[in-house]
């Protein structure tokens, strides 16, 4: 967390007085302490505490010139106090990460695409998800994970974007990068719960069976770490 030193007021609590030769003489540090509070000699006080001590302290009746010195200050301290909230808060920002098995394929193929079944299993997945609004997704460079997640980019109008299944590792760490986006991935009986495992730190979740074709995990990803859950369709 980021930590000022800043030589402004005579101690923080509300029953000091300003020192008459100046805005205060104390060294007088703080650290963020989450959205809108920051930490005094190991006490964390909110925005309102602050102005509070403001106007307890009787700022006004200081000369003018050292009125000015001290609100320059005080919109420093309010400047920084609210950025760091925001970047505190933009790192609680969660993502989900929604992982799909290509559903129903043909055979006889060394690329096949779907069956009329996966095709039709594709189609479900706009239904599943109806709140949700995935600003990227991502297939490996096969047909049948393209024509899964074809129906439902086409609706969002989003370009499917491939990646390598032989590198899930680094893939996983860019996924856990990214903030307050929903992302969704194609993947296959192995990768797909294999890169689940990878986001959320541990072996949860097995191999799928050669016809599970209808469980989806879904991650939620917050401060670079994954929980998931399983549900069908």
């Amino acid at each position: 967390m980021p930590i000022v030193s800043w030589n402004s007021l005579q101690g923080f609590d509300h029953r000091d007085r300003l020192s008459s030769r100046g805005v205060g003489s104390n060294h007088f540090s703080f650290r963020s302490g989450g959205r809108n509070s920051f930490e005094h000699k190991n006490k964390f006080y909110s925005l309102k505490e602050i102005l509070n001590f403001i106007y307890r302290a009787k700022v006004f009746q200081l000369p003018q010139n050292q009125q000015y010195l001290f609100v320059f200050r005080l919109l420093f301290l309010a400047t920084l106090l609210l950025s760091t909230g925001l970047v505190e808060g933009q790192k609680n920002v969660p993502t989900t990460i929604i992982l799909i098995r290509h559903a129903e394929k043909d055979t006889g193929d060394n690329n096949p695409g779907l069956t009329e079944a996966g095709k039709l299993r594709a189609k479900k997945l706009i239904t599943l998800f109806p709140n949700a609004q995935p600003t990227e997704m991502y297939a490996t460079p096969y047909k049948r994970t393209f024509q899964t997640l074809q129906p439902w980019a086409g609706v969002l109008g989003l370009t499917i974007k491939p990646y390598s299944p032989e590198s899930l590792a680094d893939f996983a760490n860019q996924l856990l990068k990214e903030k307050g986006k929903t992302i969704v991935v194609a993947g296959h009986s192995n990768t797909t719960p294999a890169l689940a495992n990878l986001l959320v730190g541990s072996d949860s979740y097995k191999t799928l069976d050669d016809n599970e074709y209808n469980k989806v995990f879904v991650i939620t990803v917050v401060k670079g770490k994954g929980k998931g859950k399983v549900i069908e369709y």
